[in-house]
């Protein structure tokens, strides 16, 4: 399922949407969280249920630097990631808003890939996501 890309006056990534609290990502990534996966990605993602407004999750995104030793290459998948996200998030939450808390999105992938190929595989990753339980 191709994404669509909506020209939307949201399509931003502002630091209210970026995760940067330690506990909260010590806590998606010491058990607390649900996680699934869809390669080249592993999503982590903590469920609020007392969420009273329906917003966008907190995000962070994560490159190991022991698959990519050089951090030009981190960066770079980085950066794709993030811009895949920021032009999608719409078409990824717009249904699923109120029990977002926090995601980890981490790329496990080995190889350096395209930008073409990460929003591919972003979009299908969530489209996947919705339709399962």
């Amino acid at each position: 399922m191709p994404c669509r890309t909506v020209l939307a006056k949201g399509q931003k990534l502002p630091k209210s949407e970026r995760l940067s609290n330690q506990k909260i990502i010590q806590e998606l990534f010491n058990g607390n969280s649900s996680s699934f996966f869809f390669y080249p990605f592993k999503f982590f993602f903590l469920v609020d249920e007392e969420a009273e407004t329906p917003h966008y999750p907190q995000v962070i995104f994560v490159v190991p630097k022991k698959r990519f030793r050089r951090a030009h290459d981190r960066h770079h998948l980085r950066r794709r990631i993030k811009e895949a996200y920021r032009l999608h998030k719409y078409d990824f939450f717009h249904d699923l808003l109120p029990p977002w808390r926090a995601l980890a999105i981490v790329y496990v992938g080995t190889t350096l890939m395209d930008f073409h190929q990460i929003k591919n595989a972003l979009c299908q990753a969530f489209a996947r996501f919705k339709q399962s339980p």
